[in-house]
C-alpha cells in the first residue's frame, strides 16, 4: 500500500556492518530482508509486519526523486494520553516550558 511505513531491523553483525553506511536524509533500496510479524511492544510503526536484515542484505543508495514523505505522524491532543491503552505508541506535540534537575520516581512495582 502506498505511503505505508514498515520497520527495518538490524541485529548484531548486520547492525555493525550497515550502521556506518546509512545516513539520515538519504534514500536507499534494501533487498534480502526477511519479513516477520512485528512485535507491537517494540515498535511505533502501525504495520503488522517488519523486515529483519542480516549481514547478507544488499543496500544501494539511490537519488531522491521527492516521492517519499519525510515523516508520517498522527498527532493527538495531550489530553488523549489518558485514553490510550497501555503500551500503545501515541504521537504528541508539545512545548517544554521548564527544565529542572532529575528526580527519582518510584513505580508501582516498587522499583
Amino acid at each position: 500500500m502506498y505511503g505505508t511505513q514498515i520497520e527495518g531491523t538490524f541485529f548484531n553483525e548486520a547492525a555493525d556492518l550497515f550502521d556506518p553506511r546509512l545516513h539520515e536524509n538519504k534514500v536507499y533500496l534494501f533487498s534480502n530482508g526477511c519479513v516477520k510479524m512485528a512485535n507491537k511492544k517494540f515498535t511505533s510503526i502501525k504495520n503488522d509486519f517488519c523486515i529483519v536484515f542480516e549481514k547478507n542484505a544488499q543496500i544501494l543508495e539511490v537519488e531522491d526523486d521527492g516521492s517519499i514523505a519525510a515523516q508520517a505522524f498522527e498527532f493527538n491532543d495531550i489530553k488523549a494520553i489518558q485514553d490510550v491503552q497501555q503500551m500503545k505508541t501515541l504521537d504528541v506535540c508539545g512545548v517544554v516550558a521548564e527544565v529542572s534537575e532529575n528526580e527519582l520516581v518510584n513505580l508501582r512495582k516498587g522499583n
